[in-house]
């Protein structure tokens, strides 16, 4: 089809240049503008047609992809929620845990505190009755 369009085109330019009484006939001149531009017309109409599937065909390989990052994106998110869940679960444990330990010391501080006031109150009887 580029053969028959690079002649109809060397036709065309060679008719354009001789003298108007050597060509044969209008018709002749408008038979080969008709015929180059048909084939150009077509090479345009293959060429778009070429084009926009390479377009369609690249649109498609972009959202596959767009789809493939997406849901790369998604799994990472979902991974990070359920560490932020473990971490706050974590975290309701440790404040638990450091509650009942507070609690715990707390007990044991107020037994020694009960225990030394015992003992003191223990030393001033003692004092008081001269026994120490």
């Amino acid at each position: 089809m580029a053969q028959d369009q690079n002649n109809n085109a060397r036709e065309l330019e060679r008719v354009i240049q001789q003298p108007r009484s050597s060509v044969d006939s209008d018709a002749d001149i408008t038979r080969l503008i008709h015929s180059y531009t048909n084939y150009t017309h077509a090479d345009l109409r293959n060429g778009c047609r070429v084009a926009q599937d390479q377009n369609m065909a690249a649109n498609a390989r972009l959202r596959v992809a767009m789809a493939t990052e997406r849901d790369r994106l998604d799994d990472q998110i979902a991974k990070l929620d359920m560490e932020m869940s473990i971490a706050q679960l974590d975290l309701r444990d440790m404040q638990r845990k450091t509650a009942n330990g507070m609690k715990d010391s707390i007990c044991v501080l107020l037994t020694r505190q009960w225990a030394y006031e015992k003992q003191r109150r223990e030393l001033e009887r003692r004092s008081f009755d001269g026994e120490a």
